[in-house]
């Protein structure tokens, strides 16, 4: 039995390092190219092909392959004439031929040693040196430009005969001072116009019109260096051909008469003669081009590269437009193939389809995924810096789009609400007219702040309830339980984190005959829309919208059981570690129903005794007398009408002791608040008004809640 002899292993000139050609060729075969003999990234084309398919670097780079053959045969010539005239042993160095497998880098490297750095030409030698090192160590990192444009080219020949012929004609003028600093010139100019290439990092998808593209930047410098070596050995010419004339003259006289030496045959360097001779009738076949230029065309076709870096550079492979182009390209070569297939018989066109799908599938998905901004195109792995940018993008934009819409819905919501009005406007009111109240009214307001159950009301990080209440209720607007009241309210704003939701009630009173503004109602509504703008304002993460689908959203404002649910429903949007404190002054000028306000806390009992939500600190004043208030409540502050003081109280001292902060601070609270909440109401309006259909929704959801409410009464 015979073994069928097995196909030769074909390896790819590179190492695969592209995450996402990676992902292509081992995630997604088990099903979408289980069918198929199988594809295979080529990275220098920059897309997949048929599994086995090698780059055809002969017919890529015929141009520079023709330049470099020519290159080296100037080159030996310039051996040669190294030989001839004796520069290695003046050097102490050997001359190898460029075909010999000796010369490599490391003899290059042995040549660039021997070069010495003059003070005269120092600016020159030391950066060719440079770059004929950089030629040798193009795998390094931090690579300079040349060593980045060999990196493209599958073959290491070029750097080879580039870095030797610029050390062998630094060796050739070596010696000669003039010379030196002419041909050093032109070689310097080189890596100038190579420093012109930028972006080469950058590239992620080669293309065929890049390697061409390389391999005439390759050709032309082999031109310029040929012209140079050319130049170097026409020097040498030009001087041995005047020697020879300088002998010629000596001797016509003698031949002139007859001399016996005038058939000496005079021999003179008769190898490089003929050298001459040969070099002269090969240059006479082609056009010559001065150094001059030639590096003009250098210049050209590095121009014409750097075009080309740019377009790959900035390639996009997902991209309809490319992809139509390449497809419509390849439409007739497909059809051929097709055409062919069917008559030979050697593979039927369902599988050559099956094939050249797998294919146009393969680079379709490698451009999807090295598309995206976030695939590092220099390592072919992931770009974890674009991904925490988008990551940030997508959180702001996120953040601003709920913010908006919940500023449209805080809008919406209290449009139109008679009851609705600022309680901080009102508190800085009631703090600017301090000065109405009587010694023995301001001594009352000093005794309340400097309780300790006001103290511990503050600094408890549970939630609790604590009322306030004087011997002798106040019977006027100003008093000393609405100004300390005030005086709370601003303080805690201005120095804690946390909504403060205050209703004055014998100002809502006192600003309307109409008893509707001091309801239990306009009480929790004027909660609502205070927590509403907060959460707005200073929670842009909460998405208010999930508020208004509740069945509560349309009948708030209008039923004193539904305002509760959403009073709830909105604490528990509240971010964890937010303290809600609620200042409700002068309890007994509420409006309607005892039992309506009885109701209120009541609910708000319940809410503080779970404990599994924002943490809530409620503080009444004046109490109705019977009311629940004073049997829910945690802790009770009893002020009598006569207490000791001294008839005058100091707000930044009273205030820095009791929120411990400082007196500076504490007397600008007041004024503080009137600002920032003019900011809030400034906020971004939507022009967004209640549909007839949400009215009618209204009316049924009434009839809903009513019966609830019998429930729950």
């Amino acid at each position: 039995m015979t073994m069928e002899p097995q196909a030769p292993l074909v390896y790819r000139q590179k190492i695969l390092t592209n995450s996402a050609v990676e992902f292509i060729e081992t995630q997604p075969n088990k099903h979408a190219f289980k069918q198929v003999s199988g594809v295979e990234f080529l990275p220098e084309v920059g897309e997949f092909v048929d599994k086995g398919t090698m780059f055809e670097w002969d017919k890529w780079y015929e141009e520079s392959i023709k330049a470099s053959e020519s290159f080296k045969k100037t080159l030996k010539r310039l051996v040669k004439c190294l030989k001839d005239r004796g520069v290695a042993e003046d050097l102490k160095i050997t001359i190898r031929d460029p075909d010999s497998k000796d010369f490599n880098f490391n003899y290059v490297l042995e040549l660039i040693e021997k070069i010495q750095t003059n003070k005269s030409n120092t600016t020159k030698t030391k950066p060719l040196k440079s770059f004929v090192r950089g030629c040798c160590k193009k795998v390094e990192d931090n690579k300079p430009v040349i060593q980045g444009l060999l990196e493209i080219i599958p073959t290491d020949i070029y750097g080879v005969l580039i870095s030797g012929g610029f050390s062998l004609i630094l060796i050739a003028v070596e010696k000669n001072a003039n010379e030196r600093d002419e041909i050093q010139t032109f070689l310097a100019e080189i890596p100038e116009k190579l420093e012109n290439i930028h972006e080469l990092s950058a590239i992620y998808q080669t293309s065929l019109e890049l390697h061409v593209s390389a391999s005439s930047v390759m050709a032309a410098m082999f031109e310029v260096l040929e012209r140079i070596v050319e130049k170097v050995t026409g020097t040498w010419k030009v001087r041995l051909a005047e020697k020879t004339e300088k002998v010629s003259r000596k001797l016509r006289p003698l031949k002139d008469m007859g001399s016996p030496f005038s058939r000496t045959r005079i021999s003179v360097k008769g190898s490089a003669l003929q050298e001459l001779k040969d070099t002269g009738e090969e240059d006479h076949e082609r056009v010559q081009l001065t150094v001059r230029e030639s590096l003009a065309n250098l210049q050209t076709e590095i121009d014409r590269f750097q075009r080309h870096v740019k377009v790959c550079a900035q390639k996009r492979l997902g991209e309809m437009e490319e992809r139509q182009i390449r497809m419509e390209e390849k439409l007739d070569e497909y059809l051929k193939q097709f055409r062919i297939a069917g008559k030979d018989g050697s593979e039927s066109p369902e599988d050559h389809r099956r094939e050249t799908s797998a294919r146009s599938f393969a680079n379709k998905l490698f451009g999807l995924l090295a598309s995206t901004r976030f695939f590092d195109k220099k390592t072919g792995g992931v770009d974890e810096e674009e991904v925490n940018q988008g990551r940030f993008e997508e959180q702001e934009v996120a953040r601003r789009n709920t913010q908006a819409r919940s500023s449209t819905l805080v809008k919406h919501w209290t449009e139109g609400l008679k009851s609705l009005a600022d309680p901080m406007a009102d508190a800085t009111e009631c703090i600017q007219r301090v000065e109405l109240l009587n010694p023995s009214e301001k001594d009352q307001s000093r005794a309340i702040l400097h309780s300790e159950e006001l103290r511990k009301w503050l600094r408890n990080k549970k939630s609790t309830i604590l009322e306030i209440k004087l011997d002798t209720p106040p019977d006027s607007l100003d008093n000393p339980l609405s100004f300390t009241s005030a005086l709370i309210a601003t303080s805690i704003s201005s120095i804690r984190q946390g909504p403060v939701l205050a209703f004055f009630a014998s100002h809502r009173n006192a600003a309307s005959r109409d008893d509707e503004l001091s309801t239990p109602l306009s009480l929790v509504t004027s909660f609502n829309a205070q927590l509403l703008r907060y959460l707005a304002k200073h929670c842009p993460k909460v998405d208010l919208t999930s508020i208004a689908v509740e069945k509560f959203y349309i009948t708030a404002k209008k039923k004193l059981n539904t305002a509760l649910k959403m009073f709830q429903a909105l604490l528990r949007t509240l971010p964890q570690g937010h303290t809600t404190f609620i200042v409700l002054d002068g309890h007994s000028k509420l409006s309607g129903k005892d039992a309506d306000a009885d109701k209120i806390f009541t609910k708000l009992k319940g809410i503080v005794d779970k404990q599994d939500q924002a943490v809530l600190k409620i503080l009444v004043t004046d109490p109705l007398v019977g009311s629940v208030v004073g049997e829910i409540a945690d802790q009770s502050v009893w002020v009598e009408d006569r207490v000791a003081g001294y008839g005058d109280i100091d707000i930044g001292e009273s205030t820095g002791e009791v929120f411990q902060t400082d007196r500076g601070k504490a007397k600008k609270i007041a004024l503080r608040h009137e600002s920032d909440e003019k900011d809030d109401s400034d906020m971004e309006e939507a022009e967004v008004s209640e549909s007839e259909s949400e009215e009618e929704n209204s009316s049924n959801s009434e009839e809903e809640e009513d019966s609830e409410d019998q429930d729950e009464d």
